[in-house]
């Protein structure tokens, strides 16, 4: 039982080690990983307007989808 016990603490630790970090994908290829703040963010957001494309997309390892080209266009699409 103690083993059990040492091995979830080690993974909690190991966990909380991590690095949070933003992703930018083309569908499912990682393109490239920047760090979890806001100049990571807008990195991130200057590559994908360089690739351009409808299926780009960038994720946080802390929340979940936070843009993709989709939401992009759709955005333009309803401006005023």
């Amino acid at each position: 039982m103690s083993h059990l016990v040492c091995y979830t603490v080690r993974m909690m630790i190991k966990e909380d080690n991590k690095q949070a970090t933003y992703t930018l994908w083309n569908g499912s290829q990682l393109l490239k990983t920047y760090p979890h703040t806001r100049e990571g963010y807008t990195a991130a957001l200057e590559q994908a307007a360089e690739y351009g494309g409808y299926w780009l997309k960038i994720f946080s390892s802390r929340d979940d989808l936070v843009w993709s080209g989709k939401m992009a266009e759709e955005f333009e699409e309803n401006e005023w």
